[in-house]
């Protein structure tokens, strides 16, 4: 293999108006789920993602016990622990950073004592990758044959299934629009059989990489261009995702 392997990734933005700009892209997407336990001592411990000034509310098949639910180094970053029932409601002052977890200890009036992590909303590669996804609400079964958890994780099967198709679909009408033949073009070096117009370039630093951003500007609409190379030879790539913000950058 090649040391240096060159990648060419191209980013094609539609803005047709500022009042069609879609909400921040660090609002992350809200998700109801399931989670069956399991008494498998390797089982790992379950997450709840959680985002800034957002509720995430854990479902229970029977009551909590408010004295012995807690969640370590929650001061500052959430507020006060609620139990309301069988329910407990988390509500973070502030995002967590990544690769940041609080343990969380959910004990039932029972004595059951569940452990969870509570982290920053993740990014689902199978559904679009961004952004990222909070929980809204997750329903604890400790039971995964009874006829609620069942059901409950049926139900969740049957969205994830409706969101795929979902999502092949834009894939399907983004490749046969227009904005996807002229990003083929741009990122083949054909500019000149598009409407757009070459704006300005930029070399951003990075210790890994050599970059180099191309913009485009057209009727309503910009292109940018990135050229990626790999700078070490002991590492090569293969490209995973690419993801859009709406932060401005000065070039």
């Amino acid at each position: 293999m090649q040391a240096s392997l060159h990648i060419r990734s191209f980013l094609l933005l539609t803005l047709v108006a500022a009042s069609s700009a879609h909400a921040s892209d660090k609002c992350a997407r809200p998700k109801q789920r399931t989670v069956l336990l399991s008494e498998h001592p390797s089982d790992s411990t379950h997450r709840v993602y959680v985002n800034g000034q957002a509720i995430t509310t854990l479902r229970f098949e029977r009551p909590v016990e408010p004295s012995k639910t807690k969640i370590i180094g929650w001061e500052g970053r959430l507020e006060p622990l609620t139990v309301v029932g069988n329910k407990v409601i988390l509500e973070p002052i502030r995002d967590l950073a990544q690769g940041e977890g609080l343990p969380l200890i959910v004990t039932l009036k029972d004595g059951t004592e569940i452990p969870f992590i509570v982290r920053a909303p993740w990014v689902e590669e199978e559904g679009g990758g961004w952004p990222p996804i909070r929980d809204q609400q997750i329903d604890v079964f400790s039971d995964p044959e009874s006829y609620a958890a069942m059901h409950s994780a049926l139900m969740d099967a049957l969205k994830k299934n409706d969101d795929l198709t979902e999502e092949n679909e834009r894939h399907r009408k983004e490749e046969n629009s227009i904005d996807h033949a002229y990003a083929t073009l741009l990122a083949n070096g054909q500019a000149k059989k598009t409407p757009f117009r070459f704006v300005a370039s930029s070399r951003p630093k990075d210790p890994g990489m050599d970059m180099v951003v191309e913009v485009y500007s057209g009727q309503g609409k910009a292109a940018a261009v990135i050229y990626l190379t790999n700078a070490t030879s002991s590492d090569s790539w293969e490209f995973d995702a690419a993801y859009l913000t709406r932060e401005v950058v000065s070039l």
